[in-house]
């Protein structure tokens, strides 16, 4: 987390760690890293060893319930196309 904090072209990428992690015990750190990084993280989709639709779907419902529409939104979308920028 804090490299990423402290440097601009380090984003933290959150693929298989639902998987990996049962989600009561990690779910309160993901939220926690969401909220304190807004701008820095992004939904990683495991694909292949998950199909990206089962895993979007169930990670855009875990998060909804505990995270605003705008983090929703940074951590869905917005992050990931700002991050993409730099590679164009």
């Amino acid at each position: 987390m804090l490299m990423a904090k402290n440097c601009p072209n380090v984003f933290l990428d959150l693929s298989f760690t639902q998987h990996y992690f049962p989600k009561e015990i990690i779910g309160n750190q993901l939220i926690f890293i969401i909220n304190k990084l807004d701008k820095k993280v992004f939904f990683g989709s495991d694909f292949i060893s998950y199909p990206y639709e089962e895993n979007f779907l169930n990670q855009k419902a875990f998060y909804q319930a505990r995270l605003s529409p705008k983090l929703m939104s940074s951590y869905f979308n917005d992050n990931l196309s700002e991050f993409t920028k730099n590679f164009e």
